[in-house]
């Protein structure tokens, strides 16, 4: 219940403090969260690479509890009572974040507090969860990630080359 206060209050502080004016135009490091990391996650990722001519760097951050053991886990049990990260690298790695994209078709408080740690970043969902912090909200009839991507192409075409 602690957790949660702290949760609730520092989202809504991350949501005034956002740094995003745009699409950003140099992106270095993507956060993907999801719910487990898969193939067909996998090939969502080289294809997102793809887009930007650098390169970045992908960071898969995982809800599900058969995710638990990797490294970039998030759970309520990953955080303190004041809603710190207890491996404060995760949310140093998330406050970095040039892109985030939410492929997850939950909702929870947990996952909209971590996301809301990027404020510098441009954030881009699958549209199923809360869209208050999303830039950018793509629903489609279908969790296919392929339609998912070609849709996120179009519209990165569209922001980045105007």
């Amino acid at each position: 219940m602690i957790k949660s206060f702290y949760f609730n209050k520092k989202l809504k502080q991350n949501l005034e403090s956002l740094e995003v004016k745009g699409y950003p135009q140099r992106v270095k490091q993507i956060g993907l969260f999801c719910q487990h990391n898969s193939l067909d996650v996998e090939n969502f990722i080289f294809k997102i690479q793809k887009l930007h001519l650098n390169i970045p760097m992908v960071t898969v951050f995982e809800f599900d509890k058969i995710s638990k053991d990797k490294e970039y886990f998030i759970s309520k049990k990953q955080f303190d009572l004041q809603g710190n990260f207890k491996k404060r690298y995760i949310g140093e790695e998330i406050s970095n974040l040039d892109l985030v994209i939410d492929i997850t078709e939950d909702d929870g408080l947990v996952k909209n507090y971590a996301i809301s740690l990027a404020t510098r970043a441009y954030k881009i969902s699958l549209g199923y969860a809360d869209q208050s912090q999303f830039h950018l909200s793509i629903k489609l009839n279908s969790s296919d990630l392929n339609e998912f991507y070609k849709e996120v192409e179009k519209y990165h075409n569209i922001l980045k080359h105007g």
